[in-house]
């Protein structure tokens, strides 16, 4: 029953943001061993944020939804605006970040930037922070 209560959170989320469903369209290529990019669960990347002081989480929602509530630490580049790929030249290549949206949809669509730019290592928290949420792993204001 708490996992199907989890489920209806996640989705009733995922309605009231308007965020988009995740697709393949724009997606960056990870079954490649040696990609940039490596698909993570929410517990896996809870794990490796509180062992790893180096990765980084990069929360490309709007500033309204990270303003409801974020990973904390998290730094916030919205994938909606103008700026997004001059925001994101400006991070350190070499540091390994955790990139999310509210449910995959946007963070999907911009692995492949990360990708072109030589980001080391990106980990895309495919759930979304509604995944994180529902997990019920910390959430800042």
């Amino acid at each position: 029953m708490k996992k199907m209560n989890q489920w209806l959170l996640v989705g009733l989320v995922v309605l009231l943001t308007g965020c988009e469903k995740p697709s393949s369209e724009g997606v960056a290529d990870v079954s490649d061993s040696t990609s940039t990019v490596e698909l993570i669960l929410p517990a896996d990347a809870s794990a490796m944020l509180k062992a790893n002081a180096e990765v980084r989480v990069l929360d490309i929602r709007t500033p309204e939804e990270f303003s409801e509530g974020h990973i904390e630490g998290a730094i916030n580049v919205d994938f909606k605006s103008e700026g997004f790929d001059a925001e994101i030249t400006k991070l350190d290549k070499a540091t390994p970040y955790i990139v999310h949206c509210a449910s995959g949809g946007r963070s999907g669509k911009s692995l492949s930037k990360f990708e072109s730019m030589d980001f080391q290592k990106i980990y895309h928290l495919e759930a979304g922070f509604s995944g994180w949420a529902a997990e019920d792993l910390p959430v800042s204001q």
